[in-house]
């Protein structure tokens, strides 16, 4: 008996870790609830929060506030993330939220009655923004370009999106990227505005859509930075 209790206990693990080491799965279920599963970062691993929007049949749907939401992280163990929101004059709004730690990546378990699903999400690494530096300044009148770099705190590359973004440069100093992670971009210097405020952004992104879940359900994992240098 002891020996059952110990085997199926290692199959339990080696599903686990074979789940978790074989890249985003997009799951199964009852394919009754729409999901939007989103895990945000700043930059730092601590200041991570998980919300998870729930609603019967579509986007449009009657807002869930009494499913079962589990999340179960590669490192961090397993969360319930409890229903966080109101009721205003009849309208619902919020979604299932916890404050966690960054994580490599996610097991997502929606459960209410008869409706269920169940996916894994592999994360990006923390995104940090290596160049320009915090307080920097560039001079334009080098001609050379701005090189802006980033790194990915697990060594990893986003699978579905980068987006680099000037806070004041105009719009054609923007970049992004689809199913590409390129690590560092190059813009132009006369792309560039002086000014002693300039701030850019890199936010990356892995994101999946769930299988067990109505058309439209995801499960996302997005990571960014942001540094204001002095641009002349």
């Amino acid at each position: 008996m002891q020996t059952k209790t110990i085997a199926a206990a290692v199959v339990t693990t080696l599903m686990t870790l074979g789940l978790a080491g074989c890249g985003s799965n997009p799951g199964s279920g009852t394919q009754t609830l729409w999901v939007k599963a989103q895990a945000i970062s700043d930059g730092d691993p601590k200041n991570t929060a998980m919300l998870v929007e729930v609603r019967q049949g579509s986007s449009d749907g009657e807002l869930i506030t009494d499913a079962v939401v589990t999340i179960v992280g590669d490192e961090t163990g397993e969360f319930n993330l409890p229903w966080q929101g109101a009721n205003l004059f009849g309208w619902k709004f919020g979604s299932y939220y916890k404050e966690l730690t960054w994580d490599t990546g996610w097991q997502l378990t929606v459960k209410r009655g008869q409706d269920a699903l169940d996916a894994y999400l592999v994360a990006p690494g923390i995104t940090t923004i290596t160049q320009p530096l915090d307080g920097s300044t560039f001079d334009r009148s080098q001609g050379e370009p701005l090189v802006v770099k980033w790194k990915d705190g697990y060594g990893r590359r986003a699978e579905s999106s980068v987006a680099v973004d000037f806070e004041r440069a105009p719009g054609q100093a923007d970049k992004s990227f689809t199913r590409e992670d390129p690590l560092e971009l190059e813009v132009e210097a006369n792309n560039l505005v002086a000014t002693d405020h300039e701030r850019v952004t890199v936010t990356r992104k892995n994101e999946i859509a769930l299988a067990g879940g109505v058309p439209g359900s995801t499960f996302s994992a997005e990571t960014h930075h942001r540094v204001e240098f002095i641009v002349k």
